[in-house]
């Protein structure tokens, strides 16, 4: 059994190891001896909810050209994801935006390439385990 973090809009359960702090401008989740960080910030639309349309455009600009997207329902919130290798970095990327209603969150998961199948179970857990406020 896990901790459950809060932030202000949003709550994930978080299972040992792992630990979550709010470091500002995002939610930081890693582990002691993990392989990668998570981080999930949000943000809420001004009039209206976060429409599917809307998470296909934001991904597709940032994500680069040709990353296949598909679509995820983790928790309380439904979105768009896709993955990619840094090959200049040497880093693997996991992306998300989610939605419930007008909040967004955005979510990465970055390690080094090679190390993104260790957290992969991990971090697909936690992240089912999003919920609203």
């Amino acid at each position: 059994m896990g901790v459950q973090f809060e932030a202000a809009s949003w709550t994930i359960d978080i299972i040992p190891p792992w630990s979550a702090k709010d470091v500002g401008q995002c939610v930081e989740i890693t582990q002691p001896e993990g392989t990668g960080a998570l981080h999930i910030s949000a943000a809420r639309k001004q009039a209206g909810g976060v429409a599917d349309p809307d998470l296909h455009g934001v991904a597709a600009d940032a994500l680069p050209t040709d990353t296949p997207v598909e679509s995820v329902s983790l928790g309380d919130f439904r979105g768009v994801a896709g993955e990619y290798t840094d090959w200049n970095g040497n880093a693997y990327w996991k992306k998300w935006w989610l939605s419930s209603g007008a909040l967004l969150l955005h979510v990465t998961y970055t390690c080094g390439r090679g190390d993104e199948d260790i957290e992969a179970d991990d971090v697909e857990r936690i992240l089912s385990g999003l919920g609203r406020r």
